[in-house]
């Protein structure tokens, strides 16, 4: 679908009016959402969120933005509600899925692997590449440190009588 024909369903649902969409609208909806915004559509709880998700179209249309597809810049997904936000990533910046990036992600995920459930879309791991030259052993070198005598009874009492 190209981005002229989403602009031309978005124009034709926004004249359907207050009116509920049928199945087939709304599968239309989920379709020309991601087009439009640069993101998938979730739907709420709300039963209103088919009409808003059509004015929140015609409003980006209307202000003659097209966004890149999200998805196309990062590789990884998070799940509907879920942010980054911590000190040891990003200096602290939040991260929805509009800003994410797949260094940040990773970056989180490394530092928080139990936090995987959060996201929808992870890459695959690739297995490291053997290098097939040999490894050299370092060698450490240990000095022995001399330890401090201890102070016998018979020294300590007669420090602390002076």
């Amino acid at each position: 679908m190209t981005y002229e024909e989403a602009l031309n369903i978005v124009e034709e649902l926004r004249g359907h009016g207050r009116a509920p969409f049928s199945l087939e609208q709304k599968h239309l909806v989920a379709d020309v959402y991601p087009v439009i915004m640069g993101r998938r559509f979730h739907r709420t709880a709300c039963s209103r969120c088919w009409h808003d998700a059509v004015i929140e179209m015609a409003v980006t249309i209307r202000k003659k933005i097209k966004p890149e597809p999200i998805m196309a810049n990062c590789d990884y997904h998070m799940r509907a509600g879920f942010i980054i936000r911590s000190p040891k990533v990003g200096g602290g910046r939040i991260y929805t899925n509009n800003n994410l990036t797949n260094e940040v992600a990773a970056q989180y995920l490394e530092l928080f692997p139990h936090k995987r459930e959060m996201f929808d879309k992870v890459p695959e791991e690739k297995p490291a590449e053997v290098t097939e030259e040999p490894v050299q052993a370092e060698t450490e070198t240990v000095q022995a440190v001399e330890q401090p005598k201890k102070k016998t009874a018979s020294k300590a009492k007669k420090t602390k009588k002076k």
